[in-house]
């Protein structure tokens, strides 16, 4: 930063300016200074002498002066930079602009000019220090701009632009979310839509690039001045130059700019449905606009102002905002930090080393700097140390869905794409087990159905409904945690295995009350999943179409109607908390079966308190027994129940779990293993507690909040496998 003197009109006194751009002083048309500042208020109005440009320019007061920047006094250079331009449009002051496209100085530096603008920033140092103007160069700490492409420091210069005037459009779309005709969830982002377009300055459309849209203007020159004229080609032009202003034109040329990407993009509702054809109308406006809550402004505010402006209709009637899509560790995705995760590398797979080859390839054709370069391979070797491996696309949407988007942050984890690749594995084998349990015969729904059979259908029904609602208030990770609930855990980990023992004894009845709910429950779900895993559901819905009679005939699941509540069966509660209750009973055993050897039990008892119960676990034995997998399991009234010596219990609500083992030696490691483990748990969720107390009363980030009540929720979760004993 140099300090440079300007010394005032008819005065020995000097002002000195502090500036990090010696290089364009010949362009300075002012100096400037806080109107507040009590240091230099009395020199206001008045002028000084400038050493380069050898002319007086005048003091003036801007309040965007910042008084503890350098002197508190600045030179206003408006040709070249963003916030002097500014004050001089405020001021009404000259524009010189005194370095070119090429970063040589211009004409108007005299002396100077030719010279590329760095050489000349030298040569001006030394030109001021012989004038006496120069005082001290000292270090200053500052951001430059520079191209990430060619590393150049870039210039600001004054340039012709095409601006659209947004004022009005800017009221009609602040009208349309205020009358509610477009809604915008999550609503909070209403306030920030309503700031920006009350705000709104007229909006710059050129761009000065070698691809996009080119402005559809046209200059012709009539032997004394240029117009302009827009036009969709030359000839238009040439007959509306002639019609507006008379004359002969020229030499009449289309203008080279291009227009904003944004103001490209802002056509798209209108574009994609074939406008200007008017057929565009019989698919426009769109119901709904889903896209990240960062470029509510930049694109969809100016979408509602460039449709409501070109058809004089809305293009949509809700906007969907989702959060920024972040890596596992809640950072950004972004080429400086590294961590930018490609779709087709979760989708297809890909090794660590072709991950860093894709890298080196990304550096080589300048989409990397070096530093991006070397972040990006140390982030592979910690995130991806053996790859990303293959998942498909259906995972890869699953796993987004999973989150709740209308959050900030959608913190995408890897793992959890794979885990969802085993659920789309769980559904291709639970469909084959359907196809190897049913035949060609048509299979229709029984008179009476079996008591697992109501509880499973009746469990389908919730679950559709739950998704419904999930879909009409956006709330897609409800959506997705409803169908895994019911898919994954309740129709394959229970009822599925359970049908294994029902389909195998011969009972007619049953065969087809277990065929029939089979699938209908498989396909009511392919039909849920469907705009969610629209691959693995295609497949497997067109496979069981053609080998199962009594499954539903489409060319595709897509021309098949979304599933509602009304085509299964009534819900019954009353059942489901029955079956709630043995669930809880069947969990807790096995809980216990993942800290003993198998055949160290002898046999399990579940003793109940309640005499009504009994019939009816025992009319469920089947299920019990086939998701535990205990042969020897017995229930028994507590009324007549002897307890033996070497046994261990725990509780559940109705019941007493009893597992009689080979000796003493064995119950009592199995407690002590047990309730040491309990007690790590507890211990765990004691401190995180307190330490949630502390970030509250600290006003930690949020981030930081709800990774503790996470961590929380976990240990709580692993808490429950470990059962208490009585």
């Amino acid at each position: 930063m140099a300090d440079i003197a300007y010394k005032l009109k008819d005065s020995q006194e000097e002002l000195i300016v502090s500036t990090t751009r010696v290089e364009s002083m010949p362009g300075d048309v002012a100096i400037a200074v806080h109107p507040d500042d009590p240091r230099y208020s009395r020199y206001i109005g008045q002028q000084v002498w400038h050493p380069l440009r050898e002319t007086f320019i005048p003091v003036i007061q801007d309040a965007a002066v910042k008084q503890n920047f350098g002197t508190g006094v600045v030179k206003i250079t408006p040709a070249h930079d963003r916030l002097d331009l500014e004050i001089a449009k405020r001021h009404g002051l000259d524009l010189i602009n005194v370095i070119d496209e090429d970063g040589r100085m211009s004409k108007n530096t005299k002396t100077f000019a030719g010279l590329p603008r760095f050489e000349a920033r030298k040569k001006i140092l030394d030109h001021l220090s012989n004038l006496g103007a120069l005082k001290q160069i000292k270090d200053h700490s500052m951001s430059i701009p520079i191209c990430s492409r060619s590393g150049d420091v870039i210039e600001y210069l004054v340039k012709e632009q095409w601006f659209l005037k947004t004022k009005k459009m800017a009221e009609r779309a602040i009208n349309a979310v205020k009358n509610e005709e477009i809604k915008i969830e999550p609503d909070r982002y209403e306030e920030f839509w309503f700031d920006k377009l009350n705000n709104i300055k007229d909006w710059c459309i050129s761009r000065q690039l070698w691809w996009g849209h080119r402005i559809p203007a046209y200059s012709g020159w009539n032997g004394e001045e240029k117009r302009w004229i827009a036009a969709q080609n030359i000839q238009q032009a040439q007959e509306l130059l002639e019609k507006k202003y008379g004359n002969k034109f020229n030499n009449i040329k289309q203008d080279n700019d291009v227009l904003d990407t944004w103001f490209s993009a802002a056509l798209l509702p209108l574009t994609a449905m074939g406008w200007p054809n008017e057929k565009y109308s019989k698919y426009y406006p769109l119901d709904l606009m889903e896209t990240g809550h960062d470029i509510l402004f930049f694109w969809v505010a100016r979408m509602t102002m460039l449709s409501t402006e070109l058809v004089n209709e809305l293009p949509f009637k809700e906007i969907l905002l989702h959060g920024i899509v972040c890596d596992s560790q809640g950072k950004k995705m972004s080429k400086s930090r590294g961590n930018v995760i490609l779709p087709e590398y979760v989708i297809d797979g890909i090794s660590r080393d072709d991950l860093n080859a894709k890298a080196q390839e990304n550096f080589s054709i300048g989409i990397l700097n070096k530093p991006e370069l070397k972040r990006t391979i140390a982030v592979n070797a910690k995130m991806f140390p053996e790859g990303i491996n293959q998942c498909g696309v259906d995972a890869l949407r699953f796993t987004l869905c999973a989150h709740n988007i209308k959050n900030e942050k959608i913190n995408f984890n890897v793992i959890e794409c794979r885990t969802n690749k085993f659920f789309c594995n769980k559904i291709w084998q639970a469909c084959r087990y359907i196809l190897l349990v049913t035949d060609e015969s048509d299979i229709n729904k029984p008179n009476c159905l079996s008591i697992i059979d109501q509880w499973i259908l009746s469990r389908l029904t919730m679950m559709v409904e739950i998704v419904n609602e999930s879909f009409e208030q956006r709330n897609f990770y409800k959506a997705i945690a409803a169908i895994k609930q019911f898919f994954y855990y309740e129709f394959c980990d229970f009822f599925l295995e359970a049908t294994k023992i029902g389909l195998q004894n011969g009972d007619e009845s049953i065969v087809q009350s277990h065929q029939y709910t089979l699938i209908k429950c498989a396909e009511v779900s392919l039909r849920t999943i469907a705009p969610i895993m629209p691959y693995i559901s295609e497949e497997l819905y067109m496979q069981l179409g053609k080998k199962i009679s009594a499954f539903p005939k489409y060319p595709s699941i897509m021309m098949a109607s979304y599933p509602t509540v009304q085509e299964i069966s009534e819900r019954n509660e009353e059942l489901e908390t029955q079956i709630n209750a043995i669930l809880k009973v069947i969990l807790t055993i096995r809980n216990i079966l993942n800290h003993v050897n198998k055949k160290s039990i002898q046999e399990v008892h579940i003793v109940l308190n309640e005499t009504k119960d009994l019939k009816f676990y025992i009319d469920n034995i089947n299920l019990i027994t086939a998701t535990t997998r205990i042969k020897n399991l017995k229930i028994l009234s507590a009324n007549n129940y002897s307890i033996h010596e070497e046994s261990i219990c725990t509780s559940e609500a109705d019941c007493r779990l009893y597992y009689l083992l080979t000796d003493n030696d064995v119950s009592t490691q199995v407690k002590k293993n047990i309730e040491s483990k309990r007690l790590q748990i507890e211990r765990k969720i004691e401190k995180l507690v307190n330490e949630k107390s502390n970030l509250y009363s600290s006003r930690s980030c949020d981030e930081d909040q709800t990774n503790n009540e996470e961590r929380i929720k976990i240990l709580q979760q692993e808490l429950k496998k470990y059962p208490k004993f009585v």
